[in-house]
């Protein structure tokens, strides 16, 4: 359930309703639950920081009928759970994939970003155009095939990116 979480708080944001799932959950389960296995694991998977401050932030929020004293690390946390509504935004992921892409490619170049948008690399094709994939001779109808479908799929992630591209200059990512 935390991977989970993290896993939508790291790439579109996470809204309140996953600060109030985690203390209903504490709530409920707190004592039954295995710490030394959590901690271990966590911070095997590097989000140990994470589950902290988020379960700290939810019993400290929740926990009483007034507003509690944070500190301004807690304080920003909790307004970027607010920010995000319930489920996160397509804006907030779209600036994640753009920076991520970008640090993946080594290159701040808005058309190498949109070119390996476009023609995915092999694991992406892989997984999800395997009939393209097993028919490798087809692969050039998948990218067409891509740029035609991702708008109409896609359609207000591939808005959201192209308004985060333009917030850099013609160059740079």
């Amino acid at each position: 359930m935390l991977a989970h979480e993290y896993k939508h708080f790291s790439d579109g944001g996470t809204g309140i309703r996953s600060l109030l799932d985690c203390y209903v959950f504490l709530n409920n389960k707190r004592d039954t639950l295995n710490w030394e296995y959590i901690e271990k694991e966590t911070e095997q998977l590097g989000i140990d920081a994470f589950e902290r401050s988020r379960r700290k932030l939810a019993m400290e929020v929740f926990s009483s009928d007034k507003y509690p004293e944070l500190t301004d690390i807690e304080t920003e946390l909790l307004e970027t759970y607010l920010h995000y509504g319930t489920y996160g935004t397509i804006e907030h992921s779209a600036e994640n994939r753009v920076k991520i892409n970008a640090s993946k490619l080594n290159s701040s170049s808005k058309a190498e970003y949109i070119r390996k948008r476009i023609f995915a690399d092999e694991n992406h094709m892989k997984t999800h155009f395997p009939f393209f994939y097993k028919h490798r001779i087809l692969i050039p109808f998948a990218y067409i095939w891509r740029i035609i479908r991702f708008p109409f799929v896609r359609g207000k992630q591939v808005k959201a990116e192209i308004k985060v591209l333009n917030k850099y200059d013609n160059k740079k990512v």
